[in-house]
Formats: C-alpha cells, structure tokens, sequence
C-alpha cells in the first residue's frame, strides 16, 4: 500500500515537474537573455525521456502548456512561437518514430486514420506549392498549416488514454486549462472596466475559448454523474466558472450553441441526472442575479445591459455591424473560391475587402467560416476529405450515444459518451461563425474527439470500466 500511495505521488510530481521545467526555461531565457537555443535543446532532450518512459505525463503537459501558447498569441512569429512549435511537433514526430517505426505498432487502425493521414499528406506536398504561386511566404504558410498538425494528437491520445480514469486525467488537465484562462481573462476583463468610461468600450475577452466551451460541456456533464460530495462540488464550481468565462467573451454564436448542446445533454441524460442538471442551473442563475445586483452595485448592473444588449443584437440581422462584416467576408471568399475552386489559395493567403464603417480596406488571412475557408485554402476536393472525416466521427459519436441509450454500452459509460458528443457538436455549430479549424487551440480540440470518439467507438472504454492500477500515469 506504502509502495503504492508513493508510486502515485511520484507521478504526479513528474507532471508538475516536467511542466515547471518547460515554463521556467521560457521564462529565464526571456528574463537574463540566455541563448535560448542552448535551453530550448534541454527541453528537447527532457521531452524525449518523458515521450518515452511517461508518455501520459507529456501529452497532458502538451494540453496545460496550450494556455501559454494561446496567450502569447501574436501577429507575427516570435521565439515564443518557435519553441512551441519544436516542443509540439518535434515530440510528435518523435513519437510516430518510436511507436510506429521501433516498436512497429499499427498505425491504421481504421480507414479513418488513413483519410486524415492522407489529408495531410495531401496539404503539405501541394499546398505549400499552391501558397507559394499565390506570393505567400514560407513561414506565414506554415504558421496556418501547423495548425492542422495539432490533429495528429489524436493517436497518442487514442493509445494511452483508453479507460476511465484515463480519460478522467485528462478532464483534470482540461479542467486546469479552464481555472487558469478564466483568471486571465477576468484580470483582462476587469482591467477593461476600470480604463472603460462607457459600456461600448468593454470588449470581450476570448482567450482560450475553445477549450473553456470544453470546460462547460465537461463540467455539466460530469456534475451530473458525480456521486460524491468532492465530485459535486468540483465539476459544479468548473461548470459555472467556465460558462462566466464564456459570457465574459461576448460571443453570440457561442452563447446560442452552447446553450443548444446544454439542452441536448440535459434531454440525453436519465431522469435522475436531470432534475440534479435543472436544480443546479436554477440555483446558480439565482446567486449570479444576486451577486450582480446586490453586490457588484452599479457594475453589475453595467455588465448585465452589455451581455443582454449583445445577445439581443443577434436579432438585427444584417443591420448588425459585425454581421454585415461577415457578410462583406463571405463575398470576397465565395468569389476566390469561384477563382480558384480545385487547387485553392493554399494557407497563409491574404485576402481583402473594404470595411464600409470604417472605410479602409482591411486584410486577413483568418476566415470566419471554417468550412468555406477550407474550400478557399484547399480547393473542393482536399476539402471534402475533412468534411468526410468530420462526418464519420460525428456520426460515431452519435451512435455512441444511441448505445448507451439503448443499454448496448454500460450506463456508466453515458458521460464519457456525452462529453465528446457534445463537444463535437459544439466545435462543429461554431465552425461556421468562428473558424476552430485554424485556431490555435482547434487541432487539440478536435484530436481529443477524435480520440474519445474513437475508443468508445471500438469498445476499448467498454472492455475497461474497471479503475486500472496505479500505474495508469507513467505508463
């Protein structure tokens, strides 16, 4: 027991260890101006030791050092940038090395697996070409695509996180994400209060939206199903934290389909776990009136017009500013992509079009709708591969859920069935207003559906309801 309770405790400090190193060296490199090569080669050789020997430990540190990678977001590429990028796909191209090549593990394991390996494939032998005829650099190139890179997660993740309390490592790592973005944004957000004369200039903070929508999905979900006071307490606090966090991002389209999944969750679940679903939401809508009138004062109230204002905007249609503007979006891109419909643009690509408000011509390479900035940087058919992989796994997931409610899968199984269902959903409703595809967060994102869809799909999850010991870590 003594070897046991030890064996745990390790583990766990080989995590907050491997994550303070790679934090710390960031940190004294930028601080005293130590060639960051020289420490960045450090990292690189920890990171191999841990692929190896604790490959759990390493792809939940890739998950928590994700908030620092979408903080740091800039509009051009910095040092910053680099290390990640050498930290994320170096490791990953270590590990396909060692797991598929030494240890000459499957590879394919469904024709899944085959079409996003040929999607890639397909996108970094011709698009980099394509961009480049298109007069896009190398590197802003490989800055958008590297983002599509993030999917190969997904089998590391489908190899080591195949129980349950695998999976529940990695919703505490998620759920780490949440605590730490919500902090940021709410120092943001406040400091915008504070500099703000009037309510038109607060803006909404977003940073690490991605996975706080994750956050509400999990911490719903979970709660439901929790049977201990710890459990309760725990997911009931990430599930309100993540939904303030959320509203705090002003961001109507998310707002609308997270409230759609919620429903869907809460119709999908037994009849016990959603009276307990209703209770909690009808408590917390009650204390978050209470705080915002009685204590927040004046403030509370500001806030509560801004957010009811935002939402009720939605409503005007075009004559919404930022509505019109992702029309004004839409039309140039429908055009390029009349242009150029079988090879595309390539990523990277600017385009641009007059900002009748502002009036001046603005220029961006990020495209609002995911799935016609798929079309525009791709060409019709290299983008039709990811809408089929999208639509295979989606479905997956969709009779994943119909077997557990038809007791073809275990009821034990009914959250770590919902949870990818209802992200999936969630990423897929906001793709069309927000683009997750290319964000930096998006490619993790869906390499953790794709994964959780996956294990349910083949009936690993099933075949391990049971805890496993306690080497589920450092295995």
């Amino acid at each position: 027991m003594l070897k046991q309770t030890f064996h745990i405790i390790s583990s766990k400090l080989h995590f907050v260890l491997y994550s303070l190193i790679i934090a710390s060296t960031t940190v004294v490199s930028l601080v005293y101006q130590i060639p960051f090569f020289s420490l960045l080669l450090a990292v690189i050789v920890i990171s191999l030791f841990y692929m190896v020997s604790k490959p759990k430990v390493w792809l939940l540190t890739v998950y928590v050092s994700m908030v620092a990678f979408v903080i740091s977001n800039g509009v051009k590429f910095s040092v910053i940038d680099l290390f990640f990028a050498i930290f994320y796909f170096g490791g990953l191209v270590a590990w396909f090395i060692w797991f598929y090549l030494v240890k000459r593990n499957v590879l394919f394991k469904s024709w899944l697996d085959f079409l996003l390996l040929l999607f890639l494939g397909l996108t970094l032998v011709f698009n980099s070409i394509i961009a480049t005829d298109h007069g896009t650099s190398l590197v802003n190139w490989l800055k958008e695509w590297s983002f599509c890179l993030m999917l190969l997660y997904y089998f590391p993740l489908r190899e080591y996180f195949r129980s349950k309390r695998d999976i529940d490592l990695l919703i505490y790592a998620i759920c780490l994400m949440v605590l730490i973005f919500f902090a940021f944004n709410v120092y943001t957000y406040s400091s915008f209060i504070k500099q703000s004369e009037y309510a038109y200039q607060i803006y909404g903070v977003r940073n690490g939206e991605v996975f706080i929508a994750i956050g509400v999905i999990i911490g719903i979900t979970k709660y439901a199903y929790s049977k201990h006071f710890r459990g309760n307490t725990f997911y009931g606090a990430i599930s309100v934290i993540a939904t303030t966090a959320v509203i705090m991002g002003y961001n109507r389209g998310l707002w609308l389909v997270i409230i759609v999944v919620v429903l869907m969750i809460i119709a999908l679940v037994q009849y016990k776990e959603r009276i307990k679903l209703i209770v909690h939401f009808s408590i917390n809508a009650l204390l978050i009136f209470i705080v915002l009138q009685v204590y927040m004062g004046n403030v509370g109230e500001l806030i509560g017009k801004i957010l009811l204002n935002r939402f009720l905007s939605s409503a005007k249609g075009t004559k919404d500013i930022s509505l019109s503007m992702r029309v004004y979006e839409t039309n140039v891109v429908l055009k390029m992509v009349e242009e150029e419909w079988v090879s595309g643009y390539g990523y990277g690509t600017l385009y641009s079009y007059w900002n009748p408000y502002s009036k001046y011509a603005v220029r961006y390479t990020f495209i609002h709708n995911g799935y016609l900035s798929l079309i525009m940087k791709n060409g019709v058919f290299i983008a039709l591969i990811f809408y089929s992989i999208l639509l295979f796994f989606y479905s997956k997931s969709i009779y994943n859920v119909y077997r557990v409610r038809t007791n073809i899968y275990s009821k034990e199984l009914t959250e770590y069935v919902l949870i990818p269902f209802g992200v999936m959903t969630v990423l897929l409703v906001s793709s069309i207003t927000a683009g997750q595809f290319y964000s930096r967060e998006g490619g993790l994102a869906f390499s953790l559906c794709f994964a959780l869809i996956s294990i349910a799909d083949n009936g690993t999850l099933m075949l391990n309801t049971k805890t496993i010991t306690n080497n589920d870590i450092s295995s």
